[in-house]
């Protein structure tokens, strides 16, 4: 402080009000902003109750909680995918002959397609065939390791006696997603039935 003010007599010595002035003012505006420098980057937060607060950053803590945070919204984004799943990965019959007058069905394929973000470790689907309205035919195949937003096709065995067949989906299973559907599970109940056990 003391040069500061030897400067000044110098100054006032030579008449220079403007140049007074000007180092008057640098020395105030130096001590309010050393005064205030952890302050002077004010922050938007937003609180559980969707209030805001702007405080400054000396203000600023973070919570522990918030850490949780990322995974909390990972694990509810698979929750939406188990309870959605059906509209999300895709089985349907692929192609396929027929033999003279629609008898026999051959080499048929099932096509699975996965919209996900998560691979899916295997779908077993049942595929019943049928003569003349009666079953006569029932074999399963299983697609497997289908990769997340890819596709997976499995040939079905042939059937010379079938004039038409259904496809239905028996179980599903994605660890990345912890998927766990199956169809003979009556245990499915709660806003998360399809999650692993």
């Amino acid at each position: 402080m003391q040069k500061y003010f030897c400067a000044l007599r110098s100054i006032m010595k030579k008449s220079n009000i403007i140049l007074l002035l000007v180092l008057f003012i640098g020395i105030v505006c130096h001590g309010c902003s050393l005064k205030n420098n952890s302050d002077k980057n004010p922050v938007v937060t937003h609180s559980a109750d969707n209030t805001v607060q702007i405080i400054s950053a000396s203000q600023l803590r973070t919570p522990q909680d918030t850490q949780q945070l990322p995974m909390q919204r990972i694990e509810e984004g698979k929750k939406y995918l188990r309870n959605n799943w059906m509209n999300l990965i895709h089985v349907k019959k692929g192609s396929y002959k027929t033999g003279k007058n629609n008898t026999g069905i051959s080499k048929l394929t099932i096509e699975a397609e996965n919209t996900t973000a998560y691979a899916i470790d295997s779908i077993k689907v049942l595929v019943t065939f049928f003569a003349k309205g009666d079953c006569i035919k029932a074999d399963y195949v299983e697609l497997k390791n289908i990769p997340s937003e890819g596709k997976s096709v499995v040939k079905v065995p042939d059937s010379k006696e079938a004039t038409s067949f259904q496809v239905q989906v028996r179980k599903v299973n994605s660890s990345g997603m912890q998927l766990c559907f199956d169809i003979d599970d009556p245990n499915r109940e709660g806003d998360d039935p399809y999650k692993c056990k």
